[in-house]
């Protein structure tokens, strides 16, 4: 007696769709010349596939969701970083996790504005901390010589009022709400310049030191400070405003493009860790040392 051929999967569908639009078991088999014991035995196979592929659509609906969140989340990530001027990565090198959503993000959407902005804030963050130490060293120098003759000033506070001003400056702050004023302690009197002591001096030699004479600690305070606000060409103002604005622009494309991948919500594109397979790349490197 011949073998009768194997129910193909698609025949098994057809039969589950019938049924369920009414039709018997019976009357099924008598169409397609199949024992009734046959039919039913395939349409609960049917029924048991597509509640498998139910599921796995719904888990794999479930993993794209969260894959979407990670990677949305490494861009968020990347907005945060940027708020701030430096010369590092945006994403922490040694994080493997954000090093490997990273790059997924870049293959997903490799053409986005989002990478050339990236690029052109790490340019100018470094340009502006090299040019920040170039800065502040040239502010040591100059209190370092004025010392000499003004032995009375306090160091770190005169080079950190003059660095505050520099930087204030050139990212369009004023100064003109900062006051100086004394603050007695004993035999001697703090002068302030904001939150920054500039110098200490004896109370009986207060007023000449301090202000009265043209080389007395306020009067050269002063002029120092005019010098470092000044956005001349070459100074120490102007030194930081160009690389500064750069990264601000810089910056702000970061912001606009991610705010954009966030509203969009979704991402396009493939990686390697998108779910449901091996990704782009991935699948073709496992066949090949399946079968190497």
């Amino acid at each position: 007696m011949p073998k009768r051929a194997k129910v193909p999967p698609a025949v098994r569908r057809e039969w589950l769709q019938a049924y369920e639009r009414g039709e018997r078991i019976d009357a099924l088999a008598k169409t397609d010349g199949r024992a009734p014991r046959t039919v039913k035995e395939h349409i609960l196979r049917a029924q048991q596939e597509r509640q498998q592929e139910q599921v796995r659509m719904g888990l794999l609906k479930d993993a794209y969701s969260d894959h979407f969140k990670d990677l949305l989340g490494v861009a968020q990530d990347l907005r945060k970083s940027s708020l701030r001027p430096h010369s590092i990565d945006l994403v922490k090198s040694g994080d493997l996790r954000q090093r490997k959503l990273l790059a997924a993000l870049k293959s997903h959407i490799p053409l986005s504005p989002l990478w050339n902005a990236c690029a052109d804030w790490k340019a100018a963050s470094e340009l502006l901390e090299t040019r920040e130490r170039a800065v502040k060293q040239d502010i040591a120098t100059a209190v370092t010589d004025l010392r000499r003759s003004l032995p009375e000033i306090t160091p770190d506070g005169f080079k950190d009022s003059l660095w505050f001003v520099v930087e204030q400056t050139a990212g369009g702050g004023a100064m003109s709400h900062i006051q100086y004023r004394e603050k007695k302690d004993g035999d001697i009197v703090r002068l302030e310049w904001g939150p920054f002591c500039i110098a200490q001096l004896a109370a009986e030699a207060t007023d000449e030191a301090k202000n009265e004479s043209p080389d007395g600690v306020q009067s050269k305070h002063q002029k120092m400070l005019g010098e470092a606000m000044s956005r001349g060409e070459g100074g120490l103002v102007a030194r930081l405003a160009d690389p500064l604005q750069q990264w601000k622009r810089a910056q702000a494309k970061i912001e606009e493009e991610v705010e954009n991948l966030l509203l969009r919500r979704i991402v396009s594109g493939q990686c390697s860790l998108c779910p449901g397979g091996e990704g782009i790349g991935g699948g073709k490197a496992e066949r090949k040392r399946r079968t190497g």
